[in-house]
């Protein structure tokens, strides 16, 4: 067997492993915590058994995101059931899918087997795409969406412009808005890139243009609707500190604050010392799809309101990524190209071992999100078969019907997973219990929105606290009324 042979067998040995080890990461112990509440909406608009129309009623009520997710989520539920316990399958799914889809991307972009490999490995155990994987929100079908319309839209660029990659640019182009507002960065980016190139060529492409003025023109009649009847706009994402612009959630994209800024150093320097060559090639679109999705919404956020957070980029990780992984290799001196290669491998590695996606492997990782198996594993081994619920008390009175919802959203989620009757309770009325038959019961309170940190009103005498238990953000109290 000749050398050349050799590197194909080894190196398709090498995409193989990297490949399993991610779709493993992305599956081992996917249930290990329970849902938290923004996973619980999507439980709930996603009821299968409620009509299109109620779905869209939920949705409207409770989300702040467009609703192809959830209708994907419901599809999913009617093929394979309602059940909690298979629901994140879905998303650690469109996940995989995505890592196929970057490997896609990065082979349009260089025939060097090296930098793919390189790549996908950076891709394939980036903990912060793998958290996503973990939760059934809409973050790793975007990642997915955006990915495939990246794909398409440097096909298209690259001159293989048929009806095929055009067809797939306009709809992958809108799945993607029709996911998440933040998609229309990513669809301006190949706009600018497109006009920028072909102001330079001197030549504009027709089908190009119908294509984007297309794609546009179903976004504004889209958010027109979107905006129509959306609740509201992230009242709680918090104005943008100083703190952020240290390390522009790089710390939380790749692990640490250390492994963070070795990133975001790296790639600072590798864009200024190849400008011209980003300039002159495809990698300009990933360039300006980083440069957009920060200053936009830093834009926005000073002029008129916060709505940057770090998951709302999340697809910049891949565009990151490319850059990181082609310019590296064009550093022609042998040995600090290594050491720059070594360096990130090592760092990416040894940060791992510090992430409960791999400690887990071989030993017992803490929760952060609501423990409700295990409230619910002792209320079961109690033999005490009644449970309430504390309802949501709302921070103002226009947040009465929200907050409802949210009550109707966690009972209904904790039905699927206990055999009991779940009531809703304000704790005020609990002296009332024992008149319509209650004596002896649970309390559960989920502490994120619990603003009166499940305390009994001082005024209700007639009951003993029998015991007391605090779990990752859930109190649970037995309660005796006398």
């Amino acid at each position: 067997m000749n050398l050349k042979n050799i590197f194909f067998v080894n190196y398709n040995l090498l995409l193989i492993i990297i490949i399993s080890f991610s779709i493993l990461l992305r599956f081992y112990n996917l249930n290990h915590e329970s849902f938290w509440i923004d996973e619980i909406i999507s439980f709930y608009v996603a009821n299968p058994n409620i009509s299109f129309y109620e779905t869209i009623q939920r949705h409207n009520l409770l989300e702040q995101v467009p609703i192809l997710f959830n209708i994907s989520l419901k599809i999913y539920f009617k093929i394979f059931g309602y059940d909690y316990s298979h629901a994140r399958y879905l998303v650690s799914f469109f996940s995989i899918c995505s890592l196929a889809v970057c490997y896609l991307i990065i082979k349009k972009i260089t025939k060097n087997k090296s930098i793919r490999l390189f790549f996908i490995f950076l891709v394939g155990v980036n903990i912060y795409l793998i958290k996503y994987s973990f939760e059934l929100r809409v973050y790793s079908l975007f990642v997915l969406l955006i990915s495939f319309s990246l794909y398409y839209f440097i096909c298209i660029t690259n001159g293989q412009q048929n009806k095929k990659n055009l067809f797939l640019f306009i709809l992958f182009s809108i799945l993607s808005f029709l996911s998440h507002p933040f998609s229309l960065i990513v669809i301006f980016s190949c706009l600018l890139y497109y006009s920028f190139k072909s102001f330079k060529q001197k030549k504009f492409n027709q089908n190009i243009n119908i294509s984007f003025l297309i794609i546009f023109l179903i976004a504004c009649i889209y958010y027109a609707l979107y905006f129509y009847h959306l609740n509201e706009i992230t009242s709680w994402i918090k104005i943008i500190d100083f703190k952020f612009f240290t390390n522009l959630y790089f710390s939380k994209f790749f692990g640490s604050r250390i492994i963070g800024l070795f990133f975001l150093i790296s790639l600072i320097i590798l864009i200024y010392r190849n400008f011209n060559f980003i300039i002159n090639s495809n990698l300009l679109i990933f360039l300006l799809i980083i440069i957009n999705s920060f200053t936009l919404p830093i834009l926005f956020s000073f002029l008129i309101k916060p709505i940057l957070i770090d998951r709302y980029i999340i697809y910049v990780i891949v565009a990151i990524l490319v850059l990181i992984s082609i310019l590296t290799f064009k550093i022609k001196n042998n040995k600090l190209r290594s050491s720059i290669l070594f360096l990130f491998v090592f760092l990416t590695v040894g940060n791992f071992f510090t992430e409960d996606n791999f400690k887990q492997f071989y030993k017992l990782t803490p929760k952060y999100k609501p423990e409700f198996n295990e409230a619910i594993l002792l209320i079961e081994n109690s033999n005490i078969s009644n449970l309430f619920v504390k309802k949501f008390m709302p921070p103002s009175k226009d947040k009465i019907k929200f907050y409802s919802i949210l009550d109707d959203g966690v009972n209904e989620y904790l039905q699927h997973i206990i055999n009991i009757n779940v009531h809703k309770v304000l704790l005020h009325n609990i002296n009332n219990m024992s008149s319509i038959g209650f004596n002896k019961f649970w309390i559960l309170c989920y502490v994120d929105l619990d603003y009166d940190k499940c305390n009994l009103p001082s005024h209700i005498q007639n009951y003993n606290i029998l015991d007391e238990m605090h779990l990752s953000k859930i109190n649970l109290k037995l309660v005796l009324i006398k």
